[in-house]
């Protein structure tokens, strides 16, 4: 199931968030990207793989949960300490 929701982190999928953010600015604004950009992919998952995510164990939700954020989380440092408006 990690490679289900592993295919819900996206760059196209983080340029959206942002784009309903407006402007940003890392490292202020990273926190809050995250949880939207995280939530997002969530709930896209849970819309397609809801009944097999509930049938797991709850440890099993929760590993996916933080295995959904720690992909979150490289993407969203992968890309903002690449482009022209960096951490300083």
């Amino acid at each position: 199931m990690i490679d289900e929701v592993s295919g819900y982190v996206t760059e196209n999928r983080l340029y959206n968030v942002v784009s309903h953010i407006g402007e940003v600015q890392i490292p202020k604004d990273f926190g809050k990207i995250m949880g939207l950009f995280a939530k997002d992919a969530f709930d896209d998952f849970l819309k397609e793989q809801k009944k097999a995510y509930t049938n797991l164990e709850k440890k099993e939700q929760k590993a996916l949960s933080k295995e959904l954020n720690r992909l979150s989380t490289e993407l969203v440092k992968k890309v903002y300490t690449t482009k022209a408006y960096a951490i300083d």
